[in-house]
């Protein structure tokens, strides 16, 4: 004879970040998926980090929180600022996209739009920092 499983605890809310995330992306009328290939995020991963929650298996789900990298994506493509996911309590992700724009910002021979599409290009093709 089996023993039942324990019920499985409730998920937490998501995460302020994740809230910060659905407010802008719904504030500037964009779909999950618009907003995730304009970003260079799978639009899985993009759903996954909004909602706070990654599905395991069928009817289990766990608690997802998004990288540094993705989380920097996910703001340079709203426009939120490295201060703003600080308040959202994310530090981490904050240094990373604050150091990315400060090295961009180095470079004055460039202009706004080429600034844009490398800031693009350094979070799309580096690796998430330790």
């Amino acid at each position: 004879m089996t023993t039942p499983s324990p019920p499985l605890q409730p998920l937490p809310p998501p995460p302020p970040e994740a809230d910060l995330i659905r407010q802008r992306r719904e504030a500037a009328f964009l779909s999950m998926r618009q907003a995730a290939l304009g970003a260079g995020v799978s639009p899985t991963a993009w759903a996954e980090v909004e909602a706070g929650r990654k599905k395991v298996a069928p009817g289990v789900e766990v608690a997802k929180r998004g990288t540094p990298k993705i989380l920097a994506a996910m703001a340079r493509r709203l426009s939120i600022t490295p201060d703003e996911l600080a308040r959202a309590g994310r530090d981490d992700a904050a240094a990373y996209l604050a150091a990315i724009l400060r090295t961009v910002e180095s470079a004055p021979e460039l202009t706004g739009r080429q600034r844009s599409r490398l800031t693009s290009r350094i979070i799309r093709d580096t690796s998430d920092p330790q």
